[in-house]
């Protein structure tokens, strides 16, 4: 599912602690990576392909109740049931509709097999030639012997509970012959590393591909929290050019040992600027920290560093 956030200020803060400027974004969450790689792609003049990374898809079936609330043990009647593609990174990759064929995206990705998986790639070809843009789902999709899981979302007039079937495995062989498809492709213009592995992928498979499929000339955003320090060694080695982690402000304490804010509370913006520091110790000054806080101001960290 789609959340939707609106963030009235977006403060961008240096490690020197100076407000560099401030910007107001209407988004959606699965946007941000698109928000954020049309500034980068538009301005470079390659025809390289830009590649998004979607490991862990799913069918997502919301099904809205007719007027009660969601009781434990009662039977309840649904109003309505609508079908659609779950997982971060597809959700992102139907997102690039709204730039056109100008910008050339392609989606890296196992896709389970039975109905459901063929139920993916339906609603995502579909979506994509909606407007026009060219897409061979074959390309960069490997279907493993297992099925595509699916997620259900129960919408309740007070509340909405989610229920996520676990992912299926994939085998080594089907992660080789992903790494082999990404291979083929040369390096990138633009990559996108979102949402989680299924069971079954090597814990440092993001930073393979990211070795895999940059140089100097790819930007690139993480918006996972899957071995991130990986994903940024894998990035510094690449010698990627501007390198954007998204996370949300508990994920960015979490990932850096500090401590976490009350459930409901904003985490403070110099916990958050202490842990990004830590993160970017090691980062080159083209690495950005990205972090949103629920109802509370989101922030942009840089990498700053003195002359020698």
């Amino acid at each position: 599912i789609t959340i939707i956030f609106i963030i009235s200020l977006f403060c961008v803060h240096s490690f020197r602690e100076r407000s560099i400027f401030s910007i107001k974004i209407i988004k959606r969450t699965d946007n941000f990576f698109a928000m954020s790689m049309t500034n980068e792609f538009q301005s470079k003049k390659s025809i390289k392909t830009n590649l998004i990374v979607g490991l862990n898809p799913a069918l997502q079936r919301t099904i809205q109740l007719q007027s009660s609330d969601l009781i434990p043990g009662e039977v309840h009647r649904a109003a309505n049931v609508n079908i659609g593609i779950g997982g971060k990174g597809q959700n992102a990759f139907t997102a690039t509709n709204c730039m056109g064929n100008a910008h050339h995206f392609e989606l890296l990705q196992f896709v389970g097999n039975g109905f459901e998986g063929d139920s993916v790639l339906q609603l995502i070809d579909a979506k994509k030639t909606l407007k026009g843009n060219s897409y061979n789902s074959n390309q960069f999709t490997v279907r493993p012997s297992t099925p595509c899981r699916t997620c259900i979302t129960l919408v309740s007039p007070s509340s909405t509970t989610e229920i996520v079937e676990p992912s299926g495995s994939v085998s080594q062989q089907e992660v080789d012959q992903l790494l082999s498809a990404l291979a083929s492709a040369g390096k990138v213009g633009g990559l996108a590393v979102m949402g989680s592995m299924p069971p079954g992928c090597p814990p440092r498979l993001y930073g393979d591909i990211i070795r895999l499929a940059c140089d100097s000339g790819s930007q690139v955003v993480i918006d996972s929290v899957t071995d991130v320090a990986a994903c940024l060694a894998a990035a510094e080695t690449a010698q990627c050019g501007t390198v954007i982690l998204k996370v949300n402000a508990r994920e960015l304490c979490k990932l850096a040992g500090a401590a976490e804010a009350a459930v409901g509370a904003a985490v403070d913006p110099a916990v958050q600027r202490a842990a990004a520091a830590s993160l970017l110790a090691t980062a080159s000054s083209s690495a950005y920290i990205a972090t949103t806080d629920g109802p509370h101001p989101a922030f942009l960290f840089s990498v700053t560093r003195s002359a020698p």
